[in-house]
């Protein structure tokens, strides 16, 4: 069975958090299955638990993408805790740093079942754990001192190994922008502080094929998507998300601070300039059922921050008669991407079964659905559109719970103050959420 579960998490949930390299990680379980036949100490009590740790977070979540094995979800999900409070206990076994990341890998990936099956503020704890790990291991830095020439000539075991924490440093920084977009909660890494390159190709990563990537602001000047792929690209469009959640904290402090409307529209055609960049290369990329669902995710969050740029923009209440022109340019391609947005779901849920559905997708629908809610009180003919991210957000929530934790916008009343009041408070969001308990 749990050959099983190996392999139906590379074939599910991989794609999801592609973090992992298959036959390193086979190979690593063989060696320590034989060795605990033996029952000799070769390898570290920490690295054997760690690994099992590891092992119990990936069956959880590859069970609760089964129906075969939909019953065993919540029992590998509380095994994984119960190893962990095994490491963590006084006495428990020394901690290397191969354990680490192991550890790292695992409790991202229970914050992910968490937000899927348990609820929002045991995700955001289980993800805040993962992210300490990966402060502690430094991977935002792991190619502050490289130069391309030495990258490209590593030898392939060393060019896994950095990889792997890469691909983990990234998929961590996914993780917290959804969690913080979502629940408007400050972010954890700081963008101009991480000097570590962007995740190469798959099929570089399983070949185990040295390949030298970019830093994320290299990707970020590409006019096209040439040698892009769907992980890149989720965290290309997540960075154009930040950078319009910076520019919209910016305007508000700016506006008591004296920013003048010239300084503020400056700032915003840079970030709509790099948001139109991001839109077009995606238009490149091929969505297929190879790629998964993580291409739909990127354009769908691409879609998202176009909308948000329309927000920042109507905020600027004294902006003069000059700038007019900008706004409603912002606002014909707020209508494109929110019509962009309902093709995209449609295509979503017509071709993809629910569980190759990334766990992050009801995130892009519930704030794309927020900002119709708003931009319907503008007089904007947005009704389908808002009807269609409903309608995938009730759908979603057949394998995600996800979306059962975000509180819903209020439908467009009279009254401009009404339709921008928040439903819920976080500490409400909290408290009401049912859990499954410690």
């Amino acid at each position: 069975m749990r050959a099983d579960l190996d392999q139906l998490y590379f074939d599910r949930v991989h794609s999801f958090t592609p973090f992992l390299h298959q036959s390193s990680y086979i190979r690593i379980s063989k060696h320590l299955e034989k060795r605990r036949e033996m029952n000799t100490r070769a390898i570290s009590d920490g690295t054997k638990l760690s690994h099992k740790c590891l092992q119990y977070a990936m069956w959880a979540m590859a069970s609760s993408l089964s129906s075969q094995f939909q019953h065993l979800r919540d029992t590998m999900y509380r095994e994984a805790l119960d190893r962990f409070r095994n490491l963590d206990s006084p006495g428990g076994p020394v901690e290397k740093e191969e354990g680490l990341l192991k550890q790292a890998q695992a409790w991202i990936l229970i914050s992910m079942y968490e937000l899927m099956a348990v609820g929002f503020h045991r995700a955001w704890v289980s993800a805040g754990r993962a992210v300490r790990l990966i402060q502690l291991l430094r991977l935002s830095s792991i190619d502050k001192s490289c130069d391309k020439a030495s990258g490209s000539t590593e030898d392939s075991d060393l060019f896994v190994e950095k990889e792997e924490k890469r691909r983990t440093l990234w998929m961590a920084f996914c993780l917290d922008a959804v969690i913080c977009l979502v629940h408007d909660l400050p972010r954890t890494f700081t963008e101009s502080e991480i000097y570590t390159r962007l995740p190469c190709s798959e099929d570089a990563f399983q070949s185990r094929t040295p390949t030298i990537s970019l830093f994320l602001s290299e990707a970020m000047e590409l006019q096209t998507a040439a040698k892009q792929h769907p992980f890149l690209e989720l965290i290309l469009s997540i960075s154009v998300s930040e950078q319009i959640r910076f520019h919209m904290n910016r305007s508000k402090i700016g506006h008591e601070n004296g920013t003048t409307p010239a300084q503020f529209w400056e700032r915003h055609m840079f970030v709509d300039s790099v948001l139109t960049r991001q839109i077009s290369r995606l238009q490149g990329l091929p969505v297929s059922h190879r790629a998964g669902s993580m291409t739909l995710l990127a354009r769908i969050v691409a879609q998202v921050a176009s909308l948000s740029l329309l927000e920042v923009a109507t905020a600027m209440s004294d902006t003069t008669a000059e700038y007019d022109h900008l706004v409603d340019g912002c606002e014909e391609r707020a209508v494109v991407a929110a019509r962009e947005m309902t093709r995209l779901s449609n295509i979503l849920l017509s071709d993809f079964n629910i569980c190759q559905i990334h766990p992050f997708t009801p995130a892009p629908f519930h704030l794309g659905r927020e900002a119709l809610v708003r931009f319907q009180e503008r007089g904007m003919a947005l009704e389908d559109e808002a009807k269609t991210m409903d309608e995938a957000l009730e759908e979603l929530k057949i394998a995600n719970a996800f979306c059962q934790g975000i509180p819903k916008p209020e439908p467009p009343r009279f009254g401009y103050e009404d339709a921008l009041a928040t439903p819920d408070s976080l500490m409400d969001l909290l408290i009401e959420e049912p859990s499954m308990g410690d």
